[in-house]
């Protein structure tokens, strides 16, 4: 699978220190793909095209962006198109038209469009065709050269990396390895184990790294989850749990984590955090119409949130909601108000 992001730009090896837009969370708002994520991503290096779908000019220039990163594949770099203002179903018949098979994001509000505004991707139109940026593995981002796609994508490949080389993967196994590359451990445990066992030295190889690389980061999510239950913070230590619980679901856990899983669902703070959870819903039904008494004891309610349950996404949504309403967020908070809040939920093991 080819992952692109396609901002056109035209001015070449200029490197800001930007904050990264939030992608897009939104299924609907993603072709070609599942939603993606920084942390899906970490490690590797984005190659962005923004771009003018009534433009001639544009069409015309896809074969050749799209040779470009087909023949730069093995490199770790995700290729994602970003077209805006245009509604999904004509973004589905043009990627259909031009043979575009990398995510693309419909931003059909503009507004992953105007988070770039600084760094002068501008309005895509008629009069701006097409933007390319590139965000590096350290998460800068870049301008990339206009004229010569598959130097600028080997020059943005440096210094990222894949979880397991591209080039060491049996054609067979890729199907596997995008999973595993893109965090979606949960479908291909099984038929990794099987691999694992095969023998084929080059698939129980890959098969074996893979495996490796899951387990590294289960244990990794395992101890976080340990360390903020040891420190108290048993509410964070539940939403990590539940992490563990959709991300690698046909792994084992650790004894630890298998004993945390039964005992915090009778914790007292996690039951008055799934409660918290419940009520923070209800308050943001209500935020948007609210007038000004009821929105500062809205306020208040969520301030308490932030402030009780920090270091959670419940937490960071409660930050999300204050800063969204022009109410003041304790400092203690998480994320400190983002306009994309987390997507939250209560749930059991």
């Amino acid at each position: 699978m080819l992952l692109a992001f396609v901002f056109v730009v035209q001015v070449a090896d200029t490197r800001m220190a930007l904050a990264q837009p939030p992608l897009p969370k939104n299924p609907a708002q993603w072709v070609n793909s599942q939603p993606l994520s920084y942390e899906q991503l970490r490690g590797k290096a984005i190659y962005l095209v923004f771009f003018e779908e009534t433009c001639p000019k544009c069409r015309a220039a896809w074969p050749d962006i799209l040779s470009a990163a087909k023949s730069n594949e093995k490199l770790p770099v995700v290729f994602i198109a970003v077209n805006s203002g245009t509604q999904r179903a004509e973004v589905e018949r043009y990627a259909q038209q031009v043979k575009i098979n990398w995510p693309i994001i419909v931003d059909t509000d503009r507004s992953f469009e105007k988070e770039f505004a600084s760094s002068s991707v501008g309005e895509i139109s008629l009069q701006n065709i097409r933007q390319i940026r590139g965000i590096s593995a350290s998460g800068k981002i870049e301008s990339l050269p206009y004229d010569d796609y598959s130097d600028a994508i080997k020059g943005l490949a440096q210094g990222a990396t894949w979880k397991v080389e591209r080039a060491e993967v049996p054609p067979e196994m890729i199907p596997l390895w995008q999973q595993v590359e893109f965090g979606a451990y949960g479908g291909v445990a099984q038929p990794l184990k099987k691999a694992a066992l095969s023998n084929r030295p080059e698939v129980k190889s890959v098969a074996e790294k893979m495996l490796a690389v899951v387990d590294a980061e289960k244990q990794e999510l395992e101890n976080e989850a340990l360390a903020s239950a040891e420190a108290g913070n048993k509410f964070k230590a539940y939403e990590l749990l539940l992490k563990l619980n959709d991300t690698f679901k046909g792994y084992p856990l650790s004894d630890g984590a298998t004993k945390l899983k039964k005992d915090l669902p009778k914790d007292p703070q996690v039951k008055s955090g799934l409660a918290a959870l419940k009520q923070i819903q209800n308050i943001e039904r209500q935020l948007a119409n609210a007038k000004p008494q009821l929105k500062e004891k809205l306020g208040e309610q969520l301030s308490k949130m932030v402030t009780d349950y920090p270091e959670t996404q419940l937490a960071d949504h409660a930050a999300s909601l204050l800063k969204g309403a022009g109410l003041d967020v304790p400092e203690t908070g998480g994320a400190a108000g983002s306009q994309n809040p987390p997507a939250i939920k209560s749930g059991t093991f």
